[in-house]
């Protein structure tokens, strides 16, 4: 990227701008910028990498690093990203999109949320499968079609990304835990000054203060409806 004042690049990204458009915008910088579009891309849409125990440890170090410089982009999607030589496609961290590929014998490669959306008949041998979140694949001119561990491998391997977290990151002193509040009428003028509601008290806070995690939730009840003889016709959601 070319230098000059720090205004010619803002804004980086137009707040009237749909999410595509400005994860578009932040991944063109990144490119420009001089990085691989896989590297921008994995650190726009990383995996949720912090609970993975099968993790290689430079692919950890690379998570790690880039999470200091930009924070995950979330919510659902399905990527398709090219830089002009190579097409790649990427599905967003908490797998909330379909993306299925179709690998063909004679290299066309399909990749889409629908399986047999696009016919791949007479294409010779079919190798079929899904992205998980947070994984990508990219079709190199060169090397072919790349899975996402061959591409998480490649970025780790760029540079001793662990190290760099290491070095730079300072270990806090967390300091004593509070065994007992100041009594019940100054807690709960706290917990009503920064919006706190009886349900986030009793399902998200409890759970972490006494399991040491967050609680997960379902977005809805998927429970498939049965109906017949005996069995009425009603299904609920939440």
């Amino acid at each position: 990227m070319g230098l000059g004042p720090e205004e010619m690049f803002r804004p980086v990204l137009d707040a009237e701008d749909s999410d595509s458009g400005q994860i578009d915008s932040a991944v063109e910088l990144l490119v420009q910028g001089g990085r691989d579009i896989r590297h921008a891309v994995a650190m726009l849409v990383p995996e949720a990498w912090e609970g993975a125990r099968d993790l290689e440890p430079a692919v950890r170090g690379f998570y790690r690093y880039h999470a200091c410089l930009v924070e995950p982009w979330d919510g659902p999607a399905g990527l398709v990203f090219t830089d002009g030589r190579g097409v790649g496609a990427s599905l967003d961290r908490n797998g909330l999109r379909p993306l299925r590929y179709a690998i063909c014998e004679d290299g066309l490669v399909a990749c889409c949320s629908e399986a047999g959306a696009v016919d791949v008949g007479g294409h010779g041998r079919v190798r079929r499968g899904r992205l998980g979140p947070g994984q990508m694949l990219f079709v190199d001119p060169e090397r072919g079609v790349m899975l996402d561990d061959e591409c998480k491998q490649q970025l780790g391997a760029l540079a001793p990304y662990g190290i760099w977290a290491a070095d730079g990151l300072w270990r806090m002193n967390l300091g004593r835990p509070i065994q007992e509040t100041n009594g019940a009428a100054s807690l709960e003028r706290r917990q009503i000054t920064h919006g706190y509601t009886v349900e986030e008290l009793r399902m998200v806070i409890k759970p972490m203060a006494s399991e040491a995690k967050e609680p997960t939730f379902s977005m809805g009840d998927d429970t498939p409806c049965r109906t017949g003889p005996g069995v009425p016709a009603r299904c609920t959601t939440t």
